[in-house]
């Protein structure tokens, strides 16, 4: 009993031991400034700005501060929650729905709704006929968004009464009486709806990320008396039992799984035959186009959003509404340092990531070789690959798999002869096949030990 106690107070010495952070790890603010560096900056601080801000925070007057890895978690942890009760606090747009009373939700809906059939119709061609909605009026007035709203198709479920939707607006920067707006405050309220969407999105997929995480954990397998938090020190101490060891997950490993999943979407769980039983080459392909696709909403998404930017302005509209203008004017109107996303630096600096002229690598292909394909009837793209099927003139042995020295090259490239006329495919076992010795007997191009090197391998 007295070594069981000895043993709980050192586990529960080490627990607290590990709980602690040591008072060495320190940041100055050009450290903290290369970390933040690589996932994306928009606009960071400068280092002499930033060590004011330590200065102001442990209240020293050193000339090179520095703040604790402990310290400089609790502030951010402070910011972040000062941050969202600000957004939340400025408008009924960013407020939970369990706060919000009918009229509140009903406009928020209608303003969702009308945004994205308002980046529908405007993104397909030029962003700029977003500036020809409400062009040459003054104010936009409830019953203006109802009509514009009944000539854009919404569903009538969606809009409210306009008794409602004149109250709703007044608390947005409309007039108090008549909920009427200038223009840039309707972009604004527009504006508002997409940030609202972004928190949900945002909000639902950390959701599904912590659901998924402690499935992983309680899914993992652990020996007897492995468990980290169910070994003793004495087991600690000798190391009897090893811990599972951890390996990075990669590019590499996230391309398989990515294209794993494909196949078994495809080939698994494919609603008609015709997705099932469509060669390897096919789902990828599929995959690519999906990837292509979701990328584009992306980029249109963003035009969409700088586009209302532009139209919202830097003026400050005439009806002050104090939280909420406090709140815009300080976190989407000033340079100040925000974090971005990779998918929206992405976004920012390969807008066409996926077109033909960006995503395919140009090829050197033979002036006798261009044009229309005599085996498969098609066109060749501009940067000179066939089609991925076709034995002519797809390249892909060329240019990515060549076949000259692997042991199955003889199977994959047909004969000049079986290619120049109209033989079978069980051409080979003619009496003038390559496979064919003397006595006419058949025989592979590898002998046995290589083909059992390939059985292993399959």
């Amino acid at each position: 009993k007295k070594e069981k106690r000895e043993d709980d107070k050192k586990e529960k010495k080490e627990k607290g031991d590990r709980m602690q952070l040591a008072p060495w790890l320190t940041l100055s603010a050009s450290e903290l400034l290369e970390i933040a560096s690589p996932p994306g900056q928009g606009h960071l601080l400068k280092p002499e700005e930033l060590q004011q801000c330590f200065r102001m925070l442990l209240k020293t007057s050193s000339p090179s501060p520095e703040i604790s890895v402990y310290q400089l978690d609790k502030v951010l942890s402070k910011a972040k929650a000062v941050y969202d009760q600000t957004s939340v606090a400025g408008c009924f747009m960013l407020k939970p729905d369990s706060e919000l009373s009918f009229s509140e939700r009903a406009t928020r809906a209608f303003l969702e709704a009308l945004d994205r059939k308002l980046m529908e119709k405007f993104t397909r061609g030029n962003g700029s006929k977003l500036d020809s909605l409400f062009e040459g009026e003054e104010t936009v007035t409830p019953s203006m968004l109802m009509r514009k709203a009944v000539s854009f198709a919404l569903s009538p479920d969606t809009i409210p009464a306009e008794k409602d939707l004149a109250v709703s607006l007044a608390q947005i920067g409309g007039h108090r009486e008549t909920g009427s707006m200038t223009r840039p405050v309707f972009f604004r309220a527009l504006y508002l709806s997409r940030h609202h969407r972004h928190m949900q999105r945002t909000k639902t997929i950390k959701a599904r990320s912590a659901l998924l995480a402690q499935q992983t954990r309680r899914s993992t397998w652990w020996p007897e008396g492995s468990h980290p938090a169910r070994q003793s020190s004495k087991q600690r101490a000798k190391g009897a039992v090893p811990l599972p060891k951890r390996k990075g997950f990669r590019v590499a490993a996230f391309v398989e799984c990515l294209v794993k999943l494909a196949l078994h979407r495809l080939g698994s769980k494919g609603q008609l035959e015709l997705q099932r039983g469509a060669p390897t080459w096919w789902k990828c392909t599929w995959l690519l186009n999906l990837l292509g696709m979701r990328f584009t909403e992306t980029v249109r998404d963003k035009e969409h959003e700088d586009n209302l930017k532009r139209l919202i302005g830097q003026d400050r509209p005439a009806v002050k509404t104090k939280d909420l203008d406090f709140w815009w004017y300080r976190m989407h109107q000033t340079d100040r340092p925000r974090y971005v996303p990779p998918l929206e630096r992405l976004v920012r600096h390969n807008p066409d990531l996926f077109q033909p002229w960006k995503a395919e690598a140009p090829i050197l292909v033979p002036e006798d070789r261009k044009g229309i394909c005599p085996e498969c009837q098609e066109q060749r793209s501009p940067s000179g690959w066939g089609t991925p099927g076709c034995l002519s003139c797809s390249e892909i042995e060329s240019f990515c798999l060549p076949f000259e020295g692997h042991m199955f090259s003889n199977l994959v490239k047909a004969s000049s002869v079986g290619a120049n006329s109209e033989v079978s495919d069980m051409s080979y076992l003619s009496p003038h096949s390559e496979f064919v010795d003397e006595s006419g007997s058949f025989q592979l191009p590898f002998d046995a030990a290589e083909l059992s090197q390939s059985l292993i391998i399959t």
